[in-house]
């Protein structure tokens, strides 16, 4: 593992821009577009909201006096 993120294996092969991540996921469905037919997932936009919620839920709440 590098110290330094600049110099590491995560930013040079495991850091996509948003459009990236779109054109791997098109990639994906249409690769296998008969096992998506079967079992459809949400708009990746619905999950990364019921994603999200479930990180903030699982964030310790602190009463204020």
């Amino acid at each position: 593992m590098a110290a330094n993120y600049w110099d590491s294996t995560q930013r040079t092969y495991w850091t996509f821009t948003k459009d990236q991540l779109d054109d791997m996921r098109t990639q994906q469905q249409q690769d296998n577009q008969e096992l998506h037919s079967r079992f459809p997932l949400p708009e990746p936009r619905l999950m990364n909201i019921y994603i999200q919620q479930r990180e903030f839920d699982d964030i310790p709440k602190h009463r204020l006096p």
